[in-house]
């Protein structure tokens, strides 16, 4: 599983490599207490390391890394870090639109995919296809390749860093 950290160089603007490494999440206080110590007066993130799938630009608050990294927090501890992440990432890394979009539910998602094969088994043995394909012996004659690649088409995405897949579907009238 995918660890909610993100290490970020906290760098002067006029220097951006004299500053210091800061560990989030935390509280707040501490992040402004761990900057204050810096320092360095006006700064920006110069560097971070992270096995997150998010990328952090330089001009970025620190304080809404901070934010976005505690709201993670609460996702991994319902279950649904992944499914976030990979909502996140179909919805171009915008934190509100990720959040409505999952609110609204017209999606489908997908774990233990890695490539257009195994999202293609994964369709198949969620009873997505019907019924008649729930019976392990007519999954043997399944082309789960063709059938992934159908969803790919379709817009579903595929994180092989996170081992998923996900799309958006049609409200439900």
């Amino acid at each position: 599983m995918v660890k909610v950290e993100v290490k970020i160089f906290v760098g002067s603007v006029i220097s951006p490599a004299i500053g210091g490494w800061i560990t989030l999440p935390m509280e707040k206080e501490a992040l402004e207490t761990k900057i204050k110590e810096l320092k360095i007066g006006e700064y920006i993130i110069s560097d971070y390391q992270t096995e997150l799938p998010v990328e952090i630009g330089e001009y970025q608050s620190p304080y809404q890394v901070n934010e976005f990294l505690q709201l993670l927090l609460a996702y991994e501890q319902e279950g649904k870090l992944k499914l976030f992440l990979s909502a996140y990432q179909l919805r171009d890394e915008d934190v509100e639109g990720t959040i409505r979009f999952l609110a609204k539910g017209n999606y489908r998602y997908f774990e233990n995919v890695e490539d257009t094969e195994s999202l293609g088994e994964s369709v198949a043995r969620s009873g997505e296809l019907g019924v008649l394909f729930m019976n392990e012996k007519v999954l043997e004659y399944l082309d789960f390749e063709k059938i992934g690649n159908d969803y790919e088409c379709n817009g579903c995405r595929i994180y092989p860093q996170l081992k998923t897949a996900i799309m958006e579907t049609r409200p439900q009238a």
